[in-house]
C-alpha cells in the first residue's frame, strides 16, 4: 500500500463516474455502458492501485464460507425491505420494477456474461482499488468511503433507491473485504445475491 493509496482512490472513483456520465451519449444501455466502463477502469485498478493483489485473491475456504454466510443475511434483509416497501409505498415498489426490468434490456445469452464481468469489475475497482486505497485511513471511514464511492459510480443509472442500495449492500462489501482481507467474501456475496435478486428469486 502506497502514501498516495487515498488519492489514487479518489481520482478512481472521479474517472469512473465521469466515464458513466460519458457513456450516456453512446446510446447504449445500462449494461453494455457498465460492460465497456470496466473495460477501461478494471486495468486501471490493477496498473494504479497497490492493496497486494496476490494476496487479496489468495483462496482460503472460510472466506467462501463468509462470502455464503453474508449473502443469506443479506438476501434475508433484502427481501424483508421489499415485502415493507410493497405494503406501504407504491411509489418505491414502482423503483423496484423499474430495476427488475434491466434484465429485458439485453437477450438472455447476454445477460450471464455481462453480470459476471460487472460485478467482478466492480469488485475490482470498488473494493481491491477503491475501499483498499482507502484504508490508510482506518477500517470504518474505508467502509464509509468505499460505500460513498460505489453509490456515486451508481449516480448515472436511476432511481434513488438504487443509491440508498449501493451504499448498503457496498458497505457490506466493504466490510467483508477489509474484515477478511480477501477478495473472495464480497465477490462469493456479490454474485451469489445479484444472481438471486435479479434472477433466480427476482423482486420484480
Amino acid at each position: 500500500m502506497t502514501r498516495q493509496a487515498p488519492t489514487i482512490a479518489a481520482l478512481l472513483t472521479a474517472v469512473g463516474v465521469a466515464l458513466q456520465f460519458a457513456l450516456i451519449a453512446t446510446g447504449l444501455n445500462i449494461w453494455h455502458r457498465m460492460a465497456l466502463a470496466y473495460v477501461v477502469l478494471i486495468p486501471l485498478a490493477v496498473v494504479l492501485c497497490k492493496p497486494g493483489w496476490r494476496a487479496l485473491f489468495a483462496w482460503n475456504t472460510k472466506h467462501a464460507v463468509a462470502g455464503v454466510t453474508a449473502t443469506i443475511v443479506m438476501l434475508a434483509a433484502t427481501f424483508a425491505v421489499v415485502y415493507g416497501i410493497r405494503a406501504w409505498s407504491p411509489e418505491l415498489s414502482a423503483q423496484i420494477a423499474g430495476l427488475m426490468a434491466w434484465k429485458s434490456l439485453v437477450p438472455a445469452w447476454q445477460m450471464w456474461p455481462l453480470l459476471i464481468w460487472v460485478i467482478f469489475g466492480e469488485e475490482i475497482v470498488w473494493r481491491g482499488g477503491v475501499t483498499m486505497g482507502f484504508a490508510k485511513f482506518g477500517f470504518w471511514p474505508a467502509v464509509g468511503l468505499g460505500a460513498v464511492a460505489f453509490t456515486l459510480f451508481h449516480l448515472a443509472f436511476g432511481p434513488p433507491l438504487l443509491l440508498v442500495a449501493a451504499f448498503g449492500a457496498g458497505a457490506v462489501w466493504s466490510w467483508l473485504l477489509l474484515r477478511y482481507k480477501s477478495i473472495w467474501p464480497p465477490l462469493i456475496c456479490h454474485l451469489a445475491w445479484d444472481v438471486t435478486v435479479m434472477l433466480t428469486l427476482p423482486l420484480g
